[in-house]
């Protein structure tokens, strides 16, 4: 298989945008996952729905059905919407549970084809994608 070379908005998340969203995550935006389509995910920031261009929407779509990822309210998942267009989604590994407050390692980023696709914590990972706003 071909190494992913696109990493436009919206696209794939490069390793350099993970490390710098990942050491930034302080400064990201909280944002509930309301729906992830084909191609595309409708976060809730700051009590306003939008709609994010989104590659990796089935795989964020398999990772929010797996009943795995935090949740904001108890039904919706929580993310945070970080620099560089990533979203970060904390989710458990199967069977454990995460920590209070777990551990960031901004350099360790697993990386699939040449993208960026999760960073692991203890009993978890922080899952990014790369979203960007969708034009009208």
């Amino acid at each position: 298989m071909d190494a992913i070379s696109d990493f436009g908005p919206g696209r794939h998340v490069h390793p350099i945008q993970a490390r710098k969203a990942l050491e930034e995550l302080s400064q990201s935006r909280p944002a509930r996952i309301l729906s992830v389509g084909d191609d595309s995910v409708e976060l809730e920031i700051d009590g306003l729905a939008s709609i994010f261009e989104c590659a990796a929407a089935p795989r964020l779509a398999s990772l929010v059905n797996s009943g795995r990822c935090a949740l904001s309210d108890g039904t919706r998942t929580f993310g945070l919407l970080g620099s560089f267009g990533v979203l970060v989604v904390l989710a458990s590994d199967e069977g454990t549970t995460i920590s209070r407050q777990p551990f960031i390692d901004p350099n360790i980023v697993m990386i699939d084809d040449g993208a960026a696709i999760f960073s692991p914590t203890d009993g978890g990972s922080w899952h990014l994608f790369g979203v960007t706003p969708r034009s009208s």
